[in-house]
């Protein structure tokens, strides 16, 4: 009989050393739940809206995956497969370097959007394309 309390007794013993190891672990737990419920779904929801275009039906919304659609439009060949025109993603991603190009400077500029330069800033205009080339990735002054 001894030797079968003995054993529990360790048994025991061995329980209660692994509660008092795990729990600063559990402490852990109300921040990973506010993590949860506080970030990682927001962000799903964030990125599931963004993707996300307008439906056939009124307040109907399709997922759709725009990076895909425009690899799957240069591997075909047509713009006809794009959800949007060219101009349109041009702009999205001109406006941010105009921006930029603003902060570096530490001033407002105006920007002729027909002729793409800045009025009167040559300087401006300078950080519009790079003058470091890497073959074979060089554009022609005229396309």
């Amino acid at each position: 009989m001894s030797t079968a309390l003995l054993h529990t007794g360790t048994h025991e013993k061995k329980a209660v050393l692994t509660k008092k190891k795990l729990f600063p672990y559990w402490l852990l737990a109300p921040g990973i739940i506010w993590l949860i419920i506080f970030f990682l779904v927001p962000i799903y929801q964030l990125i599931s809206t963004s993707t996300q275009t307008q439906g056939y039906g009124i307040g109907t919304y399709v997922q759709t995956y725009r990076f895909a659609n425009f690899i799957d439009a240069i591997r075909s060949g047509k713009d006809g497969d794009l959800h949007c025109s060219i101009t349109e993603g041009h702009y999205s991603a001109a406006l941010p370097h105009l921006a930029n190009i603003s902060h570096r400077l530490g001033r407002g500029l105006n920007f002729n959007g027909s002729t793409e330069k800045f009025v009167k800033d040559p300087e401006a205009d300078a950080m519009l394309s790079r003058k470091v080339t890497r073959k074979p990735y060089i554009v022609p002054d005229k396309v």
